[in-house]
């Protein structure tokens, strides 16, 4: 499924960024999971992608 480098690279960065996984899927954190200052950091990623 995954046989180049480049898409086995995506998924170990996927998997490094959000640290949990469910039988090998990726699974994102909920907003309510965030810390606080994740959470701020969130909410400027979407403000700046809805410029």
């Amino acid at each position: 499924m995954y046989d180049s480098w480049r898409s086995r690279m995506e998924m170990y960065m996927l998997n490094r960024q959000h640290g949990s996984t469910e039988e090998g899927v990726t699974r994102l954190k909920k907003y309510s999971e965030l810390s606080a200052a994740e959470a701020i950091q969130a909410d400027c990623d979407v403000k700046a992608t809805n410029i």
